[in-house]
């Protein structure tokens, strides 16, 4: 483990300070003081000289941070120069860092006064004036910018935004998804994330979506049941039979009148022209009959293309929807792999870009100050050399080895997202067809007539002329015997016409209940589906609580006293993610942010002593407000414990 200790800090014309040397003790250091009397000076030096920040990380020049000195208007004072020196040890060897800041004034051609043109700072590491990036990169040894801010400042790990708290908890226990996933009772899930080739998230939107397709065909399935009802002009079979025996007798009927007008007219001399009338006549009924069996038919069969054309546009609409989702959920997974291949070229060119500085191995001992050997300092930083180029070609190789895992992923990922733009178009395409194809079947039934039009057939028409032609011909008929017998046939062929209508509604009334019954099928159908999409997704959501319960249990395991909450149950029984921390109290756990300032600085300290376990590094921890907490928890790092007292001068204690 690294261990950063701040043995002194000069500070020069720095906020309101014009020249301070503070001591400070290995273990612990007590700076007091009034308010105003420059305590949060030191630790806002300390950030400045290491990241150019205060310690709420302000970068200067806002309202709330200037490192010069100011005026009584408020205005910073001109001319001075701003310097901040820290003699430090990292694992009991020197590491000392000063930070010096001028301003800049230049003469422009033509003018008396010069202007001020912005600061320049110099920096010197041990000694040794370095350049700014090369002294970023020697701290960023020590630790990377935002683990010295969490470490080294009380309250900073809880300041942050909760998801960045989260990430780092769970960058501290790893992933605990393969664990779960792998009994038994979660196969199901494992099978279907397979099967489909996505992960427990998107399982979980695309049964959630599926559950809510379903419901709504459900909620569709009672209505065209109803229509359907709504249109089922059924016969009961009582009239159906009698319908049929109307028809028998009718028949009977018409033949017995048929012979009884052949009787009437047996002894015209017209008797060959009266046959043949009765002829026309018996195929003008069976013609009038067979139109009417063509036309109910043809309404029928319309009314069925109707349906499979309603039933074929939803199909072609689901699927269109699946399509759409499927797509979307592709390429939301291909901006990811492009913001990943994004941050590894950059995380390449820093680590490309590092240079080996030969001040990492100093020429002097750093017990007496003497000088080194020379040929020893030169083998010791040529090791160091090999092993720094050594750690850095490694790193490249994994940076670029990461890289291509990803361009491949992207290309795959822009293979999908073609081949399902196709899809895509396709479903499209196909939703618009038969979308059309359902418009005009239902056109076509909808304007269908009601009613068979007798009129339309020509053969009627040259019967009727021909009959006509045929009377007009004949001479001495029994016209009053056969106009009677002509008018009681045509009253029986009208109920063989109402029969048969009779006989028509009843076989479309055996389509429209076929409809009813595949339509009330496909409602168990959706039922036994939904009932499958629940159990998965009720097991879905004991995994994801499975899944809360351990990543929690680890995640508070590496705490002695805090817990922390990452998830929250919704009044729905769903499950988001969040990351408040709870401080043990007397009544039990209260969140963070309701604790007093003694529990909160206890936590504070408590949560920096796990992130040095994890990132291996103690870094000075600047506490204030000291003054509000009865006993600080045991910590291994230098504690710097800023408090308010009433002495007028700051009051530096080392213990």
């Amino acid at each position: 483990m690294k261990r950063l200790t701040i043995e002194q800090m000069t500070i020069q014309n720095f906020k309101g300070v014009t020249d301070l040397t503070v001591e400070f003790s290995p273990s612990v250091t007590r700076i007091s003081g009034r308010n105003e009397a420059g305590k949060t000076t030191i630790p806002d030096a300390f950030c400045w000289v290491l990241f150019n920040k205060d310690s709420n990380g302000k970068t200067p020049g806002t309202d709330d941070f200037h490192e010069k000195p100011l005026d009584d208007a408020g205005n910073e004072i001109h001319n001075l120069d701003t310097m901040v020196e820290l003699r430090c040890k990292v694992n009991d060897l020197p590491f000392n860092l000063c930070r010096l800041q001028r301003e800049n004034w230049v003469k422009k051609r033509g003018n008396t006064d010069a202007e001020f043109q912005g600061n320049t700072s110099q920096y010197w590491i041990n000694g040794v004036e370095v350049k700014l990036s090369d002294f970023k990169s020697r701290i960023a040894e020590i630790a990377p910018e935002d683990v010295f801010r969490v470490i080294g400042m009380l309250s900073a790990f809880n300041a942050l935004d909760w998801k960045k708290r989260r990430e780092q908890l769970l960058a501290m226990t790893g992933d605990v998804t393969e664990s779960i996933l792998n009994r038994d009772e979660y196969a199901p899930i494992t099978m279907e994330c397979a099967k489909r080739g996505i992960d427990v998230d998107d399982l979980r939107k695309v049964m959630t979506d599926q559950r809510r397709s379903i419901n709504k065909e459900l909620d569709m399935l009672p209505v065209r049941i109803d229509e359907a009802r709504k249109a089922l002009h059924d016969v009961s079979p009582a009239d159906l039979a009698e319908a049929q025996k109307e028809i028998a007798d009718a028949e009977t009927e018409i033949k017995r009148i048929n012979d009884a007008i052949l009787d009437a007219r047996a002894n015209s001399a017209n008797e060959k022209a009266e046959r043949e009338i009765v002829d026309l006549e018996a195929e003008a009924v069976s013609l009038n009959r067979q139109r009417a069996v063509v036309h109910y038919r043809q309404k029928e069969l319309l009314q069925s293309q109707m349906t499979d054309a309603r039933e074929s546009l939803r199909r072609a609409q689901a699927e269109s929807e699946d399509a759409e989702r499927l797509y979307a959920m592709r390429e939301k997974t291909l901006e990811t792999s492009k913001t990943t291949k994004e941050a590894l070229k950059k995380a390449y060119t820093g680590v490309y870009e590092s240079a080996y500085s030969d001040d990492i191995v100093a020429d002097t001992c750093p017990t007496c100050g003497q000088q080194l050997p020379a040929d020893g300092v030169e083998a010791a930083r040529k090791s160091a050399k090999i092993a720094f180029d050594t750690r850095r070609n490694q790193k490249l190789l994994e940076i670029q080895a990461q890289g291509k895992d990803c361009a491949n992923q992207i290309k795959e990922l822009e293979g999908m997202l073609s081949a399902l733009e196709t899809d895509r178009a396709n479903a499209s395409e196909a939703v618009n067809a038969r979308q059309a194809a359902f418009d005009n079947a239902a056109d076509a039934w909808k304007t269908y007539p009601a009613a068979p039009d007798y009129d339309k057939e020509p053969r009627l028409a040259e019967i009727a002329e021909r009959i006509a032609g045929l009377r007009s011909a004949q001479k001495d008929t029994p016209e009053d015997a056969v106009k009677d017998l002509q008018f009681q046939k045509t009253v029986v062929e009208t109920k063989i016409t109402d029969s048969k209508g009779i006989i028509a509604l009843h076989e479309a009334a055996k389509a429209t209940t076929a409809r009813i019954q595949q339509l009330t099928a496909d409602q168990k159908a959706a039922a036994s589906s939904l009932a499958e999409t629940e159990k998965l997704l009720t097991l879905i959501e004991r995994y994801v609580q499975a899944y809360c319960s351990m990543l929690e249990e680890s995640i508070n395991e590496l705490f002695p006293t805090l817990r922390w909450k990452l998830f929250d149950t919704q009044i729905n029984g769903g499950i988001t993610d969040t990351c408040i921390c709870m401080v043990p109290c007397q009544s039990g756990l209260i969140p963070y942010g309701t604790a007093n300032t003694g529990s909160k600085i206890n936590a504070d300290l408590e949560i920096i002593n796990v992130l040095s376990k994890f990132y291996e590094v103690s870094l000075p921890v600047f506490a204030d407000n000291c003054e509000r907490v009865n006993k600080l928890i045991q910590t291994d790092a230098q504690m710097i414990l800023l408090a308010v007292t009433l002495d007028p001068e700051l009051k530096i204690e080392r213990e």
